[in-house]
């Protein structure tokens, strides 16, 4: 994929966690041969260890960027509930993270570079081309 190649984000802890406030859960999405991948980690005394998720780009269903005063979200939507199964920060099959002001234009970028690559996908199978061809 050529352009923006990767962008940093958070995700907000689900409101269930007791410690909600103190965590931190900061990482990078990259593409890597038609896969998204998240590397994150979560903080609350220290810092955890490096969280790396692929995601394949046949499992998600759609990809959002939404702009907001302070920062935006990409918002991440899958074809089930056990794409995103353990990760946190997940409400059923959409996984939102935030992007930092600073790095709009890298979200912005990176959720049109997905979502044009999704679409592709789902005319080239309806079309009856093989699913390999973006």
């Amino acid at each position: 994929m050529a352009g923006i190649q990767s962008v940093p984000f958070s995700i907000e802890p689900e409101l269930s966690d007791i410690r909600k406030g103190w965590i931190t859960i900061t990482g990078v999405l990259r593409m890597d041969r038609g896969n998204v991948v998240l590397e994150y980690r979560t903080s609350f005394v220290e810092q955890s260890d490096i969280i790396e998720r692929s995601i394949s780009l046949d499992d998600l269903t759609r990809v959002e960027y939404r702009r907001g005063i302070f920062g935006a979200k990409l918002i991440l939507q899958a074809k089930s509930l056990a794409v995103f199964d353990g990760m946190p920060g997940t409400s059923e099959d959409r996984l939102v993270l935030g992007i930092a002001r600073r790095d709009r234009p890298a979200g912005k970028a990176i959720g049109w570079q997905l979502g044009t690559l999704l679409e592709n996908r789902k005319l080239g199978r309806s079309s009856g081309e093989s699913p390999s061809q973006p």
